[in-house]
């Protein structure tokens, strides 16, 4: 294995034999490797000189250490977070200045092609696009995603690091096996996914009707068969009820350098489980494969696919979103760097149509409006863990059409926060109704039932809420503290 992937990536007569060296691009390495702490490693020296994001990304790359030596290597030797921290910027500035150096350490793989030693210099190099050297060990190990997930590694941290790997690597690919699926053909299946590549990551979790609806839009977009708003997706409903049963949704990432191999893995499993294609959906493209996982690598997305009215299209958006996206596009800025605000999410789940749309940016200094559309003001205090924490932290917003969103939760600390009467009280109503899974009418409903007493109701509760506010926001407190726990 690891031959082959050596003459892959070797770079024309830079193979050492003497030494049984090979000089390749370690950017091949990272993209290929199923070692999960490399993309924590890759992302930090990514966004080491970034003052806007290097501290999240500072911690994401701790965690990992933590689960993988709790912060304790012999050689060199390293007993703390702050030894760790010191080591890799002293590392990183001198491969930025000196280029890698093979006189003075080489990478170490394994012989099924898996990385072994080196994680921290390879990293570096495949984010400074470079060059290194490598060579073979006899020795067994795999650090991979059941290593980390057995070790600790918190759940958010794990779905990131996939969901970051499979945008940076072009040989990802993303398997949806369906609920329809026995448990007892995994195993195999898992056989199967293995003998034509590699896999990285492995996430289940369940998808109520209109969850699973939504996923055959979002797998399947372009597709005439689907249906339209119009007729409810009849198409995508009929797909997803076939593929709908008793077990999790199984999601794997898959690597591969060969589509050809990833649709012979496809056709094995339809054939062994004996469903067609309710059975399993795989990703052809690599925007594909990044769409999808936008998605599926995201709780609070899921959330998202299982809440969202029946009727969402998920290959259209507002005049409103197709104006931001062109928006950020010619400022010439990256949509990840930025998250819708206001109450924008609460149109998307049907609580309310959106008069305007809101964001914010990582970074303060940008402010671009055009129309209905204006950078938010500067509300860092209203956001206990600050702006830049809900535009990088997964549980803080969720993905539609490649934006992000603030979640209704996040939503909900924020009104609460800064209080605003009217709107403010009556959107935190609506929501906290919807999250208690009641309509999201309900409201609307009591006023025309109860008259007067509605208005007295209403007039208590914003006397409640206002308490709550004078009270240190008490529950917003506890619903940060929940949410970021989870």
């Amino acid at each position: 294995m690891v031959q082959k992937m050596l003459k892959m990536v070797a770079t024309g007569d830079d193979c050492m034999n003497e030494y049984k060296l090979f000089k390749i691009k370690a950017v091949e390495v990272f993209r290929k490797s199923t070692r999960f702490d490399l993309i924590f490693k890759y992302l930090f020296v990514n966004n080491i000189e970034d003052e806007n994001k290097n501290k999240f990304y500072e911690e994401l790359y701790l965690e990992s250490i933590a689960a993988f030596n709790g912060y304790y290597e012999e050689d060199p030797r390293k007993e703390s977070a702050d030894d760790f921290l010191s080591h890799f910027y002293t590392t990183f500035n001198s491969i930025k200045q000196d280029g890698f150096d093979p006189k003075k350490s080489s990478i170490t793989l394994t012989n099924n092609g898996e990385l072994w030693d080196g994680a921290h210099r390879l990293a570096i190099c495949a984010s400074l696009n470079l060059d290194v050297l490598v060579k073979n060990t006899d020795s067994v190990v795999d650090y991979n995603y059941e290593y980390f997930l057995k070790r600790g590694l918190p759940n958010w941290i794990m779905d990131l690091g996939a969901l970051e790997f499979v945008k940076n690597s072009s040989y990802s690919y993303v398997a949806t096996v369906h609920s329809c699926v026995d448990e007892s053909k995994i195993g195999k299946i898992e056989e199967i996914f293995n003998s034509k590549g590699k896999i990285y990551y492995k996430k289940e979790f369940f998808l109520n009707e209109k969850g699973y609806l939504n996923l055959k839009k979002i797998s399947y977009q372009g597709a005439e068969w689907l249906g339209s708003p119009a007729d409810g997706f009849a198409g995508a409903n009929d797909h997803a009820k076939k593929s709908n049963g008793v077990w999790p949704l199984r999601v794997y990432i898959l690597i591969s350098d060969s589509l050809s191999n990833i649709l012979e893995a496809k056709g094995e499993v339809r054939e062994l489980v004996g469903l067609g294609n309710y059975s399993i959906h795989v990703t052809d493209t690599h925007d594909e494969s990044i769409n999808i996982s936008k998605y599926v690598l995201s709780n609070t997305s899921i959330k998202f696919m299982n809440g969202c009215p029946s009727d969402t299209d998920f290959e259209t958006v507002g005049e409103l979103v197709d104006d931001y996206i062109n928006l950020i596009k010619n400022s010439n800025r990256h949509l990840d760097d930025f998250c819708v605000v206001s109450s924008y999410s609460m149109g998307l789940y049907g609580l309310r149509m959106p008069r305007d749309l809101d964001y914010i940016f990582i970074d303060s200094s940008f402010k671009t409006s055009c129309g209905n559309i204006d950078r938010h003001d500067l509300d860092e205090d209203m956001y206990l863990l600050g702006e830049k924490r809900v535009i990088l932290d997964p549980r803080m917003h969720f993905y539609f059409m490649n934006v992000k969103f603030l979640t209704l939760e996040m939503l909900l600390s924020y009104k609460s926060r800064r209080f605003e009467v009217p709107k403010d009280v009556e959107d935190s109503l609506l929501i906290l109704n919807f999250l208690n899974n009641e309509r999201s009418a309900l409201w609307e409903n009591k006023s025309n039932q109860d008259g007067g007493k509605c208005g007295f109701m209403k007039r208590y509760l914003l006397a409640t809420l206002s308490i709550l506010r004078r009270l240190k926001n008490i529950r917003y407190v506890k619903l940060v503290k929940r949410v970021t726990s989870n």
